[in-house]
């Protein structure tokens, strides 16, 4: 905390960084993070899902395979507890992180999950984030891409932000809704999804690009909420990976 602000260090999985700052009663300090991304081999077409600590959501039965990763590190095939399609994933260890790669999006061969586990790498940071990079002819979404690398949060089924590292236009990322202009000059789409009987109250959106560098959404919001972090939810020191 700095003067009644929440200061927290942010690192994608692909390098980019920065550091989010708000006000306390925003509450960021007692949320939790989820990162996505996607590859693949040759074209991006696989999306990745990462847990920290514990990997229990993607490993639920298994290991169904095992093949040798980096470094003689073994990764294995298991079968979620959370995905009643039954969509098992090749799930990867590094550090205290574990990564895993959907293997159902036009079923990915013996050969194609050998390939993943021996080209898919992963560091952990000082900070004890998690950076993966990749060998040909694996590759992974580059910064800004779609489905490329993206951080949500939130706590529970309501207030989420979502930031995607990536250049942005600041007067036309906010270019529908209600366009407002913060007390910063920064300029916010806010929207209200639904209306009607079908409406919730945390049917709330607003978007934004901070620095010409980084889009910002907050989704699944209530509306007290959507305005505060619009006017109040800023970062600093964004650094795009290469």
């Amino acid at each position: 905390m700095e003067n009644g602000y929440a200061v927290m260090p942010l690192v994608f999985v692909d390098g980019s960084s920065a550091t989010a700052v708000a006000p306390s009663h925003l509450g960021i300090q007692d949320m939790s993070a989820v990162i996505n991304t996607s590859g693949g081999l040759g074209g991006v077409d696989r999306t990745m899902a990462f847990r920290y600590r514990n990997g229990s959501s993607l490993m639920g039965e298994g290991p169904l395979e095992s093949y040798e990763g980096v470094d003689g590190t073994t990764v294995e095939v298991w079968e979620p507890i959370d995905h009643p399609a039954g969509c098992p994933f090749l799930v990867f260890r590094f550090g205290g992180w574990f990564a895993g790669v959907r293997t159902c999006q036009d079923e990915l061969t013996e050969s194609q999950k050998r390939e993943w586990a021996r080209l898919l790498s992963g560091d952990v940071t000082d900070g004890g984030f998690l950076v993966l990079s990749a060998h040909a002819p694996l590759r992974l979404q580059e910064t800004g891409g779609h489905e490329g690398p993206e951080m949500i949060i939130g706590m529970g089924r309501a207030n989420w932000i979502e930031l995607e590292p990536g250049r942005c236009d600041p007067q036309t990322v906010a270019n529908d809704g209600d366009i407002r202009t913060m007390s910063d000059g920064t300029r916010v789409s806010f929207n209200q999804i639904g209306g009607g009987n079908n409406s919730y109250d945390y049917d709330w959106s607003a978007s934004w690009c901070e620095d010409g560098l980084m889009r910002v959404q907050v989704e699944y919001a209530y509306e007290n909420f959507a305005k505060a972090a619009a006017e109040g939810f800023r970062l600093r020191d964004v650094v795009l990976a290469d």
